[in-house]
Order: C-alpha cells, then structure tokens, then sequence
C-alpha cells in the first residue's frame, strides 16, 4: 500500500489493521526533477522485494497481489503497474512474466486515473510549496490537516497522528512529490495497457482530487479527501469485496461480481 502526499504507514492503519497480509512501502527518496514515471520505475525495478500489495487470501495456487494507494499514493501505484507492463512488453523473460501475473489489481482511494482530475488550484499551490521553507511549509500543512480533520469529522485521534506525521516529515520529499503531481501528464488512456483491473473509490465532496467522471467508480455520497481514515468502515468493506470476488473467480473461473473495477 502507498500513502498519500507527505505522509507515512500511520495513515493507513485503518487498512493495515484490518487487511492482515498487507503492508505499507516505505517510499524510497525522490532526486529533484524526477517524474512520476520515473519514481515508480525505481520502484518497480525492485519488484517483488518492495512493491506494496494487499495479498488474496490463502487457498489460491497462484499468489497474486493488489497495488493499492491513497491520493497521490494511486497515482503512484497506477504508474508502478504501467512501468512493470512497460518492461514486460520489452522483455519476453520469465522474470518479467512473473512479475506480471503477481499483479491482481490497482485499488485507488480518493485518487486520480487522469491529470485531469487534479485541480488547477493544486499547480499554483506546488509552486508555492517548492518555494517555502520548511518550518512555513510544515505550518501550513497542519492548519490544512486541521480543517480537513474537523470537515470530516475524524477522531481527536486521527487528528492527532496526521499532525504527527506532517511535523517529521521529510519536506524536501513532500516538494518533490508535489512537482511529480503538478508536472503528471496521463490521461485516462495511458493505462489501458496495464492488463489488470483499476478499482476506484471516492468521495464525492473531495475538494484536493475531483471526483472521477467514470462509471466504474464506486462514489461515498458523503465522502470527502481522506476516506480511508474518515469512512475506513465503508472503504476496508469495499476492498474486502473486491478481494472476496477475486478469490471466488480463480477458484471457481467465473465472474463473482463487480465492485468499480475496469
């Protein structure tokens, strides 16, 4: 699993806690001037041994596993699946065709399959964030977390932990994940290539990351940026469900149901 712009493992405790054979990637450190693309290329050269995944529950013979990230985290997860099909198409090898059938899915929380689903408010605000020293920068993410926190009603808890996370975070990280975000140039298209399933839940009051405008996302009415943790009930049930469907087609080779997948 990836986490969102800025933060760590703690925001996916919800997910973590509730999935027991996942586990959250540590994100390696972005050089300046990297894209998107290019990080998750680093990402997926190191597959298996580093790539986050939700893993099927036991009984399959084949083990396969979900990439599964949270805003910019599902961008991130969308091109890790785009560059391993890349590297497939490029080497017929049998390392490369493994590493493509360990792939079941990608499960995108309040995230984005499209460049344009990022706001044009959000480019303005990476080119302020890149200019801000850390001590601002970091000040300014705590009163953004602050009002999010209150908007979706989270715990004093989750308030709590994603202060937390935002005071000892890496701001030279954060600024260079922003200007990936800003400078991220897909369109929807780009990942009809992957050859698996993208699985898309979102909030329809998310005011960082547009709702998507296809009709195999899965929408919470009620649901704003940070569904994960505000509506983690609704979202570890949804997920459940795509895993619980996907252990039902490789035993039993049809098609279970469907729950906002492509």
């Amino acid at each position: 699993m990836l986490p969102g712009l800025g933060m760590d493992a703690r925001m996916l405790q919800p997910q973590s806690n509730y999935f027991q054979n996942s586990f959250v990637l540590k994100l390696p450190e972005p050089t300046d001037s990297i894209s998107l693309a290019e990080y998750a290329d680093r990402i997926a050269s190191n597959w298996p041994k580093q790539l986050p995944a939700l893993s099927v529950a036991e009984g399959i013979d084949e083990r396969k596993v979900f990439l599964v990230g949270v805003a910019y985290g599902g961008m991130l997860a969308l091109e890790i699946a785009l560059q391993i099909a890349n590297q497939i198409s490029q080497q017929a090898s049998g390392e490369s065709s493994r590493k493509s059938n360990q792939i079941a899915g990608v499960i995108l929380i309040g995230s984005a399959r499209t460049r344009n689903n990022i706001p044009v408010a959000f480019r303005l605000q990476e080119k302020l964030i890149a200019r801000l020293p850390a001590s601002v920068g970091r000040a300014a993410m705590k009163r953004s977390i602050i009002k999010l926190a209150s908007d979706e009603g989270m715990s004093i808890e989750q308030k709590q932990m994603l202060l937390d996370t935002a005071q000892e975070s890496d701001w030279n990280h954060i600024r260079r994940a922003a200007n990936q975000v800003a400078k991220w140039d897909r369109k929807g298209s780009s990942f009809d290539t992957i050859g698996v399933p993208v699985y898309q839940i979102h909030g329809v009051q998310d005011r960082s990351i547009k709702p998507p405008l296809v009709s195999d996302a899965t929408l919470l009415i009620f649901g704003r940026h940070m569904i994960n943790l505000s509506m983690a009930t609704e979202v570890n049930r949804w997920i459940e469900a795509i895993l619980r469907d996907y252990n039902l087609n490789k035993m039993y080779g049809g098609k279970a149901g469907s729950h906002g997948g492509r």
